[in-house]
């Protein structure tokens, strides 16, 4: 999926990345003098377009925009919108328009490749969806709640979908924030997001002892790489390859060569120097147990 350009556009929306920038050429204008009045204008004009419907919105009959705030940078204005099908979300329908100062439309960004047309009744009840995302973790602590809605993943037809964010533990003994679209008709797993990539595991340092060591997560894998520091990794000397794990627990740091350990080697790869160097970040500091980043699948 193509990215949204520029940064900012990706940060109004907060959603999926967009498939199209269109730009659209307006005569120059006169720049408003405050922040507040360019604000106002860029929301007149993009309510403007979005009421006109042109085609590279892939607007149904059955489409509602929510507008929400503006957003400005480096003298642009991003004006995001969300979609709904029928009084559903769309999951993927978001967009954002592009102003000048002056609110002269210059880009729009649209995630949506066609317009929606389906049928808005299920055949699965909102509980069997919620059973088919908590099948997907070892343990669940809690559901954080379940939502009818309309999946638009780009290049695929859109599907009514039930989504449901669980929190417990994944099938790799880690934790897990897991947001799952299952299809409403079929009962299959359209979607899921794992918002937790980020874990503190533990482990025993050479001259430190019992430490705490960053770690990160990608699908039921941690490797020994720090989420604060990217280039503080802890890699094998002869191969400069990162150590990973399927758990976080046990790490050992050996001696140089001709020290001896402080314990024995775990499910961690074996280093013949020191895994983290004494009194250093990945040492000394405690990570927060799981972070926010995510990815999805």
């Amino acid at each position: 999926m193509k990215s949204r350009t520029p940064l900012v556009v990706a940060l109004a929306a907060g959603t999926a990345a967009a498939a199209a920038m269109v730009a659209i050429a307006q005569p120059a204008t006169a720049q408003p003098t405050s922040p507040a009045a360019a604000a106002a204008k860029a929301s007149d004009s993009a309510k403007s377009l979005v009421a006109a419907k042109p085609s590279y919105l892939h607007a149904s009959a059955d489409d509602a925009f929510v507008q929400r705030p503006v957003i400005q940078s480096a003298g642009m204005n991003y004006v995001p919108f969300e979609r709904q099908y029928k009084g559903l979300p769309v999951k993927g329908g978001d967009f954002v328009v592009m102003t000048d100062a002056a609110g002269a439309v210059k880009y729009t960004s649209v995630a949506q490749t066609a317009a929606i047309s389906l049928a808005t009744t299920p055949k699965i009840t909102q509980a069997k969806g919620a059973s088919v995302a908590k099948a997907l973790l070892k343990k669940v602590d809690t559901v954080e709640g379940t939502t009818l809605l309309v999946l638009a993943n780009e290049g695929a037809a859109a599907k009514l979908a039930y989504e449901t964010t669980v929190r417990g533990t994944n099938r790799a003994g880690g934790p897990s924030r897991l947001t799952v679209d299952v299809d409403s008709l079929t009962g299959k797993v359209l979607k899921k997001t794992e918002h937790v990539s980020d874990v503190a595991g533990t482990g025993t340092g050479w001259i430190n002892g019992s430490v705490s060591i960053d770690t990160t997560l990608s699908g039921s894998t941690y490797s020994m790489k720090s989420w604060t520091q990217p280039t503080m990794q802890c890699q094998d000397a002869a191969t400069n390859t990162t150590f990973t794990a399927p758990t976080t627990s046990g790490a050992t740091a050996r001696a140089p060569t001709g020290r001896p350990a402080a314990s024995t080697p775990s499910t961690w790869a074996r280093s013949r120097r020191p895994c983290c160097p004494p009194g250093s970040a990945a040492t000394a500091r405690t990570a927060p147990a799981a972070r926010g980043r995510s990815g999805s699948a």
